[in-house]
């Protein structure tokens, strides 16, 4: 079977968008460890599969490389992207995710902004990993977000498989962001729990790491982030008792190029 497919990317973050109301019978979870896959397939950082059952109801599924589905910061975004090119679609509408129905709007040329699910609870200092403080959040996957000295030079991928398979976050583990403040500029790197590796950027991981900056360093929102590429995002919120809420993040968003694969 062919099956028509868009590439798209989040600063870096790169997903095969499917449009699974014309392909019904595809099993995200398969096509997924498949069509992710570096050097021998399309390659990327997840698969997204995307259903409209009328214009403004929209369905979006996301699926690591490795099969488990998961909620996507960056993903949610770039469906916004794909579905707002629509003529008849209104620049702001809800897409419906596996945290809920969340808003969308695009707000120009390649950039979105998208609600984020509200956090319960944030836990500052919750663990600490070879002499490194560690705090803890859930935005929409569990995140754990540790600042340190010298981003650039740190060997996130080491360090941070050490933090994902960590037994204080349990059998699922969890994703690990490490920031760096410079002038009131939160820099961001992360590694990415179902790719088991460093990406570019993660719409999740920012959102975590400017939650957490914003306690550790006395920041008012929004909080500007740099990803690893070097691309801006601005993350706003607001505290509610031990978490927060009225989370939204803006970043950007682009179309690579569309195809056509046999599966």
């Amino acid at each position: 079977m062919k099956v028509k497919f868009c590439k798209m990317s989040s600063a870096g973050n790169d997903f095969v968008l499917i449009d699974s109301g014309k392909y019904p019978h595809l099993k995200g979870k398969n096509i997924a460890q498949v069509l992710c896959r570096r050097k021998t397939s399309i390659g990327a950082d997840g698969l997204i599969l995307i259903r409209k059952e009328t214009r403004e109801k929209i369905f979006m599924c996301f699926f690591n490389p490795d099969g488990s589905e998961a909620f996507c910061g960056n993903a949610l975004r770039c469906c916004a992207l794909w579905a707002g090119k629509e003529k008849t679609r209104r620049k702001a509408f809800q897409i419906n995710t596996i945290k809920g129905n969340l808003s969308v709007e695009i707000k120009g040329k390649n950039k979105v902004k998208a609600q984020m699910p509200s956090v319960k609870d944030l836990f500052l200092n919750f663990s600490e990993i070879s002499g490194k403080k560690i705090h803890f959040v859930d935005t929409g996957v569990p995140h754990a977000v540790i600042p340190v000295e010298n981003l650039r030079s740190l060997d996130v991928r080491t360090l941070g498989r050490k933090v994902r398979y960590n037994s204080c976050f349990g059998k699922e583990g969890t994703n690990a962001d490490f920031i760096e403040l410079k002038k009131r500029v939160l820099h961001v790197r992360t590694y990415e729990r179902g790719v088991e590796n460093e990406t570019l950027s993660c719409g999740t991981g920012i959102t975590a790491s400017a939650l957490v900056a914003a306690k550790v360093w006395n920041l008012k929102p929004p909080v500007k982030c740099i990803s690893l590429n070097g691309e801006n995002f601005l993350v706003n919120f607001r505290f509610a008792g031990q978490g927060a809420s009225d989370i939204e993040i803006s970043g950007p968003a682009c179309l690579i190029f569309e195809g056509e694969i046999k599966i």
